[in-house]
């Protein structure tokens, strides 16, 4: 591993120690046990409530773009996604380098029906656990950043809370293990998260190796119709966007162009 990965890594295990350290995990996994059923995150992105069914991010900053919307408020942004018909929320919990909190989460989770991802660089089940408390229905498992072991561990452990493993790939090796360890929805991340560069080829390529029977989600670079469509073409069912939407003046209207027209069906 080499830049962003090495520098995110590393807070990250400063930060799971910190959680262990203080005790807090125990609490969480308590909270977590006892949380209700949350609404399904795969079966959301089977039945879109607009024309595609799209991930709304709440993501304030990137390591790539810099300030995105330094203000956004978690909870009405949530809502709005609810309210312009797409299909679940992923929300953004990494301090150092997006901005985010867990806090968040929460938010999202209390003020909309949709399911919510928690997405953050999750390597330790304490991870999975305040992800569970704090209301969401799925995390996100970046293969490029966990071995076998750890992979394996983690999507078991989400299992347990009723979570759905949202397992990100960058190669066909990463899709194989993801695969292999019975992952359901599955993404393809059109950036390395080594250099950051967005390479919107690598999805298109790629998808064919995942089969219809899991939900294949495209991520990073969908900003316009045009590409959305293209990669709905080539085989994905989902599509997670940030940056578009999180910076979006006139959110309907975003969507709206987005999906290329208004929803064939009225939202529910």
């Amino acid at each position: 591993m080499s830049d962003f990965l090495e520098q995110v890594l590393e807070v990250k295990k400063r930060e799971v120690e910190e959680l262990k350290r203080s005790g807090v995990h125990a609490q969480f996994k308590r909270q977590a046990l006892l949380m209700p059923l949350p609404p399904s995150f795969h079966d959301a992105l089977r039945v879109p409530r607009h024309r595609y069914a799209v991930i709304g991010e709440i993501k304030r900053a990137s390591p790539s773009a810099g300030d995105i919307n330094p203000g956004l408020d978690a909870a009405a942004q949530a809502k709005a996604y609810e309210d312009v018909g797409l299909s679940a929320i992923s929300v953004l919990t990494e301090r150092e380098f997006f901005k985010g909190q867990p806090q968040d989460l929460l938010a999202a989770a209390q003020t909309s029906i949709l399911p919510v991802l928690c997405k953050d660089f999750i390597i330790d089940p304490v991870q999975i656990y305040q992800a569970r408390a704090f209301g969401a229905s799925a995390v996100l498992l970046i293969s490029t950043l966990l071995d076998d072991t750890s992979l394996r561990l983690l999507i078991r452990e989400a299992h347990k809370l009723s979570l759905d493993p949202f397992v990100e790939t960058h190669t066909a090796e990463e899709i194989e293990r993801a695969l292999d360890f019975g992952a359901r929805v599955i993404g393809i991340n059109s950036r390395n998260l080594r250099t950051l560069k967005v390479d919107i080829s690598i999805p298109k390529r790629l998808v064919t190796q995942l089969p219809e029977s899991v939900v294949r989600v495209a991520e990073s670079g969908v900003a316009d119709n045009e590409t959305l469509t293209d990669l709905h073409r080539a085989g994905f069912d989902a599509f997670l966007v940030g940056q578009y939407l999180s910076s979006a003046k006139n959110l309907p209207a975003a969507v709206t162009n987005l999906m290329g027209g208004e929803p064939d069906v009225p939202v529910a």
